[in-house]
């Protein structure tokens, strides 16, 4: 028989190897370049950050000492609960997607930009700015996640400031293309539009330094961490701005701004506390005093006080990071066993509802069948 041999046609790459080695070069050149230039931005943003974030932290600090210095005891006891900021996030995003509807009458592309920037804000980004110092999360979602307490933390965080951020970049797209579609400019002009730029700048920079901060084998870009309660502080600022001028006066606009400045103080003070009793309790430091020389409560006074056998539990206390009450005078001012009459008055409570309940139906409804 006939024997056929079929001639390959040479390839391009054993005909030009140096063509390959070139591209490979050229791919090469670029990834270092780009990876030179994202070291040299990094670097500026670390000269840049620190001492803007440090400015800010000082002003959160009195703010919230002035705070913690004035407000009700009952009140203090209440926005350090755990559970407070999950329900006031829910709450708040959710009543302020309801006043927008009200104010707008439709669903246009400018109503997309508050509901949308609501959840980032309000809801995906409380929860992942919290989730270090609050570990009410971490604990409900622990039975369904594999990792360590502190990789599921790490894990919920990413997710919720990834997710908050592609809602609030949702948000932005959709009030650009509603002023191109009115022909407005897209240059900020108002105060909520520039609080709005600035915290979207340093949601973009924190999105860029997280990957790299935790790929990192040893400490970088510290101020991470105080630039996001910066980053915090800014949208939660633009988010009451926005509401301020943007929702029509009423119970509703009362209550969203309301409800936006409850919730940015219970996380702040739950966020300052716990952070000051992690940094005391890791680097040895004896808990700091408040501005009239007293020493601050650390979660050892509530172990102490717990000798007495009251069940803090049932008091609404809880050992969790951010949970303490802020000063030794309030806790022996009040006492651990005061107010032992909530018991009886929840049961008088219920039954003036009841009866409340009952005497409107009897008021209201007809009598008959139905």
């Amino acid at each position: 028989g006939r024997l056929y041999i079929k001639l390959a046609r040479p390839s391009r790459r054993s005909v030009s190897p140096g063509g390959e080695m070139d591209h490979r070069a050229f791919k090469d050149s670029k990834k270092t370049l780009e990876v030179d230039i994202l070291r040299r931005f990094t670097a500026v943003l670390d000269i840049i950050v620190p001492p803007v974030a440090k400015t800010a932290s000082n002003v959160r600090t009195l703010v919230l000492r002035a705070i913690e210095s004035a407000a009700p005891f009952a009140v203090l006891q209440g926005l350090l609960a755990p559970p407070t900021t999950h329900v006031l996030s829910i709450g708040v995003t959710g009543l302020t997607v309801i006043a927008t509807l009200a104010t707008t009458q439709d669903l246009n592309l400018f109503s997309f930009h508050p509901m949308f920037m609501s959840v980032g804000c309000l809801l995906l980004m409380s929860e992942g700015f919290l989730v270090y110092r609050n570990g009410a999360l971490v604990q409900a979602l622990d039975p369904i996640m594999s990792g360590s307490f502190k990789e599921n933390t790490r894990s919920i965080h990413v997710f919720c400031q990834i997710c908050g951020g592609a809602a609030m970049l949702a948000g932005l797209a959709f009030i650009c293309a509603n002023k191109l579609l009115h022909g407005k400019s897209l240059v900020p002009a108002t105060l909520h539009a520039v609080l709005g730029t600035c915290a979207l700048l340093l949601v973009a920079v924190q999105c860029l330094i997280g990957p790299i901060k935790a790929a990192s084998h040893v400490p970088v870009h510290r101020w991470h961490g105080a630039s996001g309660k910066l980053t915090y502080d800014l949208c939660m600022l633009a988010v009451f701005s926005g509401a301020a001028a943007f929702l029509e006066m009423g119970v509703l606009k009362i209550c969203a701004q309301g409800g936006v400045g409850l919730l940015w103080l219970s996380s702040a003070l739950q966020h300052a506390i716990g952070e000051r009793k992690s940094g005391d309790d890791s680097r040895g430091r004896s808990p700091s005093r408040n501005a009239g020389g007293e020493r601050e409560a650390s979660f050892s006074d509530f172990e102490s006080i717990n000798k007495t056998g009251v069940d803090l539990a049932r008091q609404g206390f809880d050992f969790q990071e951010g949970a303490a009450i802020p000063t030794r005078r309030a806790i022996e001012s009040h006492g651990i066993g005061a107010c032992r009459w909530h018991g009886a008055s929840g049961k008088l409570t219920y039954d003036l509802c009841m009866l409340a309940v009952f005497s409107g139906a009897a008021a209201f409804l007809e009598v008959g069948p139905g």
